[in-house]
């Protein structure tokens, strides 16, 4: 099943998990199996990562948690990813925000 939900997110602190670091609302779809190529093999924590655009992966990086909430279920998910078609600029106020989710995250919402 393929889908896309607007979702709120936090980008947490390395320091800790309490700290949000720039919060905003995207569009979250369900990435395609195999398309994306890891920033690392470390990276994805039990199925579940995002990819995100070139320029919000400059700032933060490979392996930045995010806190993904949609109604009231919250998923923290690490950036593992690069994607084509993904957009957002953090910290400019301009928006939307267009990510891509693992089945596992969107499974999860």
């Amino acid at each position: 099943m393929h889908f896309t939900k607007s979702i709120a997110f936090a980008l947490l602190s390395a320091a800790g998990l309490a700290t949000a670091q720039i919060v905003g609302t995207a569009l979250l779809s369900e990435e395609t199996p195999g398309s994306e190529t890891f920033c690392s093999p470390a990276c994805v924590t039990a199925g579940k990562y995002i990819g995100v655009s070139q320029a919000f992966y400059n700032d933060y990086g490979c392996g930045t948690i995010v806190s993904l909430t949609y109604g009231s279920t919250t998923v923290d998910a690490p950036i593992c990813f690069v994607c084509a078609g993904c957009i957002g600029i953090p910290n400019s106020g301009a928006q939307p925000y267009s990510w891509i989710g693992s089945t596992v995250v969107m499974g999860d919402f």
